[in-house]
């Protein structure tokens, strides 16, 4: 029973500011490699993995609502 005591752990994760995110995104994209600055920020390659495919996502995200605003105005009429 004592075992099952000593062996809970906290899960918890570090949890980072969107501004240092996107700065180390920034970095991502001027060349700088996952490997690097998963050595000098002391965070895991998977985590700079999933920042970089989502913020690849939420561009593209955004590039699609941008060209929709931009675009022909279409209207439906119902009579």
């Amino acid at each position: 029973m004592q075992e099952m005591e000593t062996s809970k752990k906290q899960n918890s994760r570090q949890q980072y500011a969107s501004d240092f995110k996107e700065e180390i995104i920034r970095m991502l994209n001027s060349g700088k490699k996952v490997q690097e600055l998963s050595k000098t920020f002391g965070i895991g390659e998977n985590v700079l993995y999933n920042w970089k495919m989502k913020s690849k996502t939420k561009v593209k995200t955004n590039e699609e609502q941008s060209s929709r605003i931009g675009g022909p105005i279409q209207f439906e009429l119902n009579f």
